[in-house]
């Protein structure tokens, strides 16, 4: 299959499948008047910065159901050039975060996030970076956007390919296993076990998701003066395939509380 995007032409991979998505930093990209100002002002390093900003033209990112190319553009050939190449077949899990960062007044600044493929403890793919939400629709703004737009679109079609063979999985034998940091969990149909410590159905007493934190309150008596209930949590925002974690949360949790 053949890519044209504004005369920037190449061949798809037939190995990533049906192409979902190309997204692409062509057209995208432009120097801000303060920009001009700023750099003009630094001697000979401000102009190589400007000289960079203008001849660069970023990447190009092909999205498919079996994986995914990512195209380096060549603005002086007008071309796009084969970077790299991954299958999902070759990859098992992916661990994508996103936090929102808030200034000293508490007032949303930006949005970093962190995208990384892993074959078992490997990893082989990573992007990190920013952007800025929309305040209306919390949509990514600013150039960027061809960029954190392709990787939601990643995540979609992993998901897709992903999430079957966790359930299979699953259903075979009663568990599903994710990790977070250095947290493994693994959600059961009457329990949840973080690392070594295994919470079983009659002790849950509420579950619940609040400021990127996984919450797990129990029945359990914590040792001290005060009478408090043992509580046990886990950053979601670092769990990896996060929508498969959460689709197979979704399906257990009535059994659970």
């Amino acid at each position: 299959m053949k890519l044209d995007i504004k005369n920037f032409k190449a061949e798809i991979p037939k190995s990533i499948g049906n192409v979902v998505s190309v997204r692409s930093s062509i057209g995208e990209k432009k120097v801000r008047t303060w920009e001009w100002i700023v750099f003009s002002l630094i001697p000979v390093v401000g102009w190589i910065i400007l000289l960079v900003m203008l001849l660069h033209k970023g990447n190009c990112f092909c999205v498919g159901e079996k994986g995914f190319a990512v195209f380096k553009i060549l603005k002086k050939q007008q071309e796009l050039v084969l970077k790299q190449e991954f299958l999902f077949e070759n990859l098992t899990d992916l661990e994508f975060s996103k936090v929102r960062v808030y200034n000293q007044y508490n007032r949303y600044s930006q949005t970093n996030y962190s995208f990384e493929f892993y074959s078992n403890d490997k990893k082989i793919y990573s992007v990190s970076g920013s952007y800025v939400e929309d305040k209306n629709d919390g949509t990514p703004k600013s150039w960027k956007v061809y960029k954190i737009s392709a990787l939601l679109d990643i995540e979609d079609c992993w998901t897709n390919y992903k999430l079957p063979k966790i359930i299979d999985e699953f259903k075979k034998s009663g568990f599903a296993k994710f990790k977070a940091l250095d947290k493994v969990i693994v959600l059961g149909l009457d329990y949840i076990k973080v690392n070594e410590v295994i919470i079983k159905k009659e002790e849950i007493r509420n579950l619940s998701v609040a400021d990127g934190e996984f919450i797990i309150e129990t029945n359990r008596i914590t040792k001290g003066l005060k009478k408090n209930y043992y509580r046990l949590t886990f950053d979601v925002n670092n769990i990896t395939n996060q929508k498969c974690f959460f689709a197979i949360y979704d399906e257990i949790v009535e059994n659970l509380i």
